[in-house]
């Protein structure tokens, strides 16, 4: 057989030996009975669970009871404190620090105090979604001359639309202050508590101040409650099944000290898709 016959069957051994290989099925399965585990296949997901069925995937319902600003079970320490869909809340609202913590608006839940462009809140403050009901986590101090004290305002960006049907806050049931006074008896007197599913730029990044047009507190959408006679120290507001990624939350404009230990967020259903 001469030199170019060899090569004339080389080059056919080639072309069949691509055809058969192309012939064979090959193919990536995630999820089913013997695919891939969904959480393993994926970068990163929110608000899906794949523990209901073996190999399927499903949006994740709401635990009943369970408030949506903290994990069912800790997976870090107090300091990265994670929702209930396991991403870590910031305590700012402007993208500057966000960004340097590698965090991002829209996955990682945000709470801040006030209405500036880099609003924050002190780390103090993270303990309010932390499950520590002991510890006061906000203080709003009455003035010394008794007038009544300003208005203070806490933003919670529950980072995705949930269905949110109760609200709770309260300060430490018990224990006593500095200066002697019962934690349980610094409820608010006065608040005012509203909610809306709009990520308006002023709740995104923009100062409050100039989309506004205005300095100062601003309500959301829908207030849920309000009052200057609040009589209770642990105060629970229900109310209509309604999709919400933003809460505001007043205080102030009395002449009594505020204290709150923990703010819980209750729902039933499923995130918005």
């Amino acid at each position: 057989m001469t030199a170019l016959s060899n090569m004339r069957w080389l080059v056919l051994l080639l072309v069949s030996s691509s055809s058969v290989a192309a012939q064979t099925p090959s193919a990536w399965v995630v999820g089913g009975t013997s695919g891939e585990p969904w959480a393993a296949a994926a970068e990163r997901w929110i608000a899906l669970d794949d523990s209901v069925h073996a190999g399927a995937i499903q949006p994740r319902a709401i635990p009943l009871g369970h408030t949506v600003t903290r994990q069912l079970v800790r997976t870090g320490i107090a300091t990265t404190q994670r929702n209930l869909f396991g991403y870590r809340w910031s305590l700012h609202k402007g993208p500057r620090q966000i960004e340097a913590d590698t965090l991002e608006v829209g996955w990682h839940p945000r709470l801040w105090l006030g209405g500036g462009t880099n609003a924050l809140a002190p780390e103090v403050m993270r303990g309010l979604v932390d499950g520590d009901e002991l510890t006061a986590s906000f203080a709003h101090r009455a003035r010394a001359d008794g007038r009544p004290n300003s208005a203070q305002f806490i933003t919670l960006d529950l980072g995705v639309p949930v269905p949110v049907d109760s609200i709770v806050f309260f300060p430490p049931q018990t224990g006593l202050t500095s200066d002697n006074q019962r934690q349980r008896e610094l409820f608010a007197r006065a608040y005012e508590v509203s909610r809306t599913n709009v990520p308006v730029e002023w709740l995104i990044f923009e100062d409050e101040t100039t989309s506004t047009g205005s300095s100062g507190y601003h309500p959301l959408d829908e207030i849920i409650a309000s009052t200057f006679a609040n009589n209770t120290s642990v105060v629970s507001l229900a109310t209509d099944l309604r999709f919400t990624r933003f809460l505001r939350f007043k205080f102030g404009e009395v002449s009594t000290t505020t204290l709150l230990a923990e703010i819980e967020v209750f729902g039933r259903g499923y995130p918005q898709e």
